[in-house]
């Protein structure tokens, strides 16, 4: 197998080749089987260089004399196919000596073809053409084989595949692939695609195989076979099965009581897989993934562990800090975030691996920290941000996730945290990189949501549509709408403004700022008493007040208060518990961080451990309800560990690591820890340790400011090794 080479500038995509967009008349008469299709390559002597360009309508598995052209999987990435589709290249050169070869192209539907579907969950509905591709094979730079009439297509053995729902696969089906074999299939046909559709170079991670977990027990539970791989993941299973099977897979996150598969989080229909098989074989999905921790087997009479494993999917990206303490908990809570957040790494950051796979946007901004110093996944960011720009829709709002294929009803068509990601992701890249171009890139978009969101206010200046502080405990969703909304759009404004100023638009700033100036004034009137209480003066309305700038600072001791007298115990959705963190950390309330991480016996970071979890959760009371086991949303004290307890972070108000803080929180009873992030500027690595009453702290930075425990700062450079006394 070859890796994905970059695409090189310019035409040099397959329809600029040449290629034509082609399938299988056979799979658009039947709409049964997928589509196969095939040619046969005659490759001369004395070649040096063989590249494959292939652009997919769907998803595609790509073989040449039966070997996987790449480790790369589920190709292409995502895209709103009504306008473009993304393209590969890969380095074929090992697999084409000179010689006859089959150059074999598998297609699935993948989310590009999602049709209803009785049998089994579909989430979003979409139908915009035939499942279709395009290649052109280069040899030394010159195209040799592309796509069009003369190709051979067919059907294959995979029956049906929907990319939540599952696969049905029977092997008796599978066509000859040899080179006579092929040469009796029927032949392509022209596809019919979305017109003007634009072909763009992928610029994402591929998606690879990125850990394999065995089988760490298999249960019989009445007629079926309970196999735990030991971690929620998203991935494939992968079962070695005999001769003449037929057997039902269900992937499951949880078990019911008589330890029998809790399908519940997998969809609000049936997910399942059937295999069908000639002679023993070893089978996983081709077009889809699943979100998974169990898989009930239904068919085999015994199954040994050595026979069926987890093979992890995520974007190849390589880690980009680590985090240790001397709290177990917190190092447990890191990890199921990290697992959390790799579930959901794909061509976007989705919401969860199971039932519903979509790029929804809050996260991203949200967690934008969390994500890029826990995996280097700056490209899929930036992708995201050019599909939210991309989904905004004529009136100039945007939906909940991207590309958005399907709109979702009212309440769920958008939010200004959401569809806010334009302004705030935008920020969050420039912040982070120093660079101005996410901001230029996004202004445009910015003004046309924001004027959108002024104009969608209610005649009294309150923005009262939106999910609000979503989520929480179980499914207490939809809080504080007006409120949220209308702190939001405040915050939006004055981001906005922020970008025009810094892009030499200052006319269109001091507009903003005095739009800005109209909704404080229309939030005070509406949530803000003359006794000083905001909305109901519970957290999540106290901490979106503070975050918009639309509460004195002070407003922050009123938080931690509640939340101290409510034992840590927090029942804040997602967008809340972000700010809340930031919140508390900017003001040096650690303590309160540390205790909100103790908290065991009421849904929490640490209820979700206590019950098992192994990912971080969709809402608090996670393992003992039946949503999603596996979002990172609720992610954001993790940014907090690394940022405060062991203390990497950028100096206050300065971008593109222009002058790294390294600044520990030695807090409670906490007697170690140490981290390390590849920021911008080179890794910065920080080792701390509370021995004899005295703060001892190492680690190596090319340049940084350390501040220490009591407030002293030393320029460092290079490795450095610094003590003063502590009082504990």
């Amino acid at each position: 197998m070859t890796d994905q080479v970059a695409a090189a500038p310019g035409p040099l995509d397959p329809i600029s080749l040449g290629a034509a967009w082609i399938t299988s008349a056979e799979h658009r008469a039947t709409g049964v089987a997928l589509p196969v299709l095939a040619t046969v390559v005659d490759v001369p002597a004395g070649v040096r260089l063989a590249t494959l360009h292939i652009a997919t309508l769907g998803v595609l598995r790509a073989t040449i004399d039966g070997r996987p052209v790449s480790s790369d999987v589920l190709e292409p990435g995502y895209a709103d196919w009504r306008t473009e589709a993304e393209h590969v290249v890969w380095d074929v050169t090992a697999l084409l000596p000179p010689g006859r070869h089959v150059l074999r192209l598998d297609l699935g539907g993948g989310m590009y073809r999602s049709l209803p579907d009785e049998r089994r969950w579909v989430k979003v509905i979409t139908d915009l053409g035939d499942i279709a591709v395009a290649a052109a094979l280069e040899l030394d730079g010159e195209p040799h084989t592309l796509t069009g009439g003369d190709w051979r297509a067919t059907t294959g053995a995979t029956l049906h595949s929907g990319f939540i729902g599952g696969e049905d696969y029977d092997a008796r089906l599978e066509p000859s692939a040899s080179t006579d074999g092929i040469a009796a299939w029927p032949r392509a046909v022209p596809a019919v695609v979305p017109a003007g559709l634009r072909l763009v170079a992928k610029a994402t991670p591929p998606i690879r195989v990125v850990a394999t977990l065995p089988a760490e027990s298999i249960t019989r539970v009445g007629k079926a076979l309970v196999v735990d791989f030991g971690q929620n993941a998203a991935g494939w299973p992968v079962i070695e099965l005999p001769a003449d099977a037929h057997v039902r897979l269900r992937p499951a996150e949880l078990l019911l009581e008589d330890g029998g598969v809790d399908v519940r989080t997998e969809g609000w229909g049936p997910v399942f897989h059937t295999v069908t098989t000639q002679q023993p074989m070893t089978w996983r999905p081709s077009y889809m993934y699943n979100g998974l921790r169990y898989l009930e087997v239904l068919g085999l009479d015994e199954l040994d562990r050595d026979s069926v494993q987890l093979e992890v999917l995520a974007a190849a990206v390589p880690d980009a800090s680590g985090f240790t303490s001397s709290d177990e908990r917190l190092d447990a809570i890191w990890r199921i975030t990290r697992h959390a957040i790799r579930s959901n790494m794909f061509s976007v950051f989705t919401d969860c691996p199971q039932r519903e796979k979509l790029g929804y946007l809050e996260q991203i901004h949200l967690l934008h920290d969390l994500l890029v110093r826990t995996y280097a996944c700056e490209p899929i960011l930036d992708r995201m941000l050019e599909l939210a720009i991309g989904a905004q829709r004529p009136d100039g709002s945007i939906g909940l996730y991207a590309p958005e294929w399907q709109e979702f009803p009212d309440p769920w068509r958008g939010d200004p945290n959401w569809g806010g990601t334009v302004v705030l992701l935008a920020h969050a890249r420039h912040r982070a990189t120093g660079d101005t171009a996410p901001l230029a890139r996004s202004l445009e978009a910015m003004l046309r949501y924001t004027d959108f969101l002024l104009a969608d206010r209610d005649p009294d200046g309150i923005a009262r549509y939106g999910l609000g502080d979503f989520n929480g405990a179980s499914v207490r969703k939809f809080r504080n709408v007006p409120l949220v909304s209308t702190a939001t759009l405040h915050k939006l404004l004055r981001r906005t403004a922020d970008a025009a100023c810094l892009l030499g638009e200052t006319a269109t700033a001091e507009r903003l700022l005095a739009a800005a100036e109209e909704v404080a004034m229309d939030f005070a009137r509406e949530f803000c008493g003359r006794d000083g209480s905001i909305g109901g003066n519970g957290i999540a309305e106290l901490v979106f007040a503070l975050d918009a700038g639309l509460a004195p600072a002070d407003t922050i001791d009123r938080i931690d208060e509640q939340i101290r007298a409510a034992g840590h115990v927090l029942d804040v959705g997602e967008v809340a518990m972000a700010f809340l963190v930031e919140q508390l950390a900017t003001a040096g309330r650690h303590e309160t961080l540390l205790g909100i991480t103790r908290v065991t016996d009421a849904p929490s970071y640490g209820y979700m451990l206590a019950h098992g979890a192994t990912t971080l959760t969709e809402t608090w009371d996670g393992p003992t309800f039946g949503f999603s086991q596996n979002h990172f949303m609720n992610g954001a004290i993790a940014t907090w560990f690394h940022e405060h307890i062991v203390g990497i972070r950028q100096r206050e108000r300065t971008i593109g690591w222009e002058a790294p803080l390294i600044a520990p929180a030695p807090v409670g009873d906490l007697t170690h820890a140490s981290g390390w992030y590849d920021a911008p500027g080179g890794r910065i690595a920080v080792e701390w340790r509370i021995d004899a009453g005295r703060f001892c702290l190492t680690g190596t930075a090319r340049q940084a400011t350390v501040r220490m425990p009591s407030g002293a700062e030393h320029a460092v450079t290079g490795a450095f090794d610094l003590q003063e006394p502590i009082d504990r």
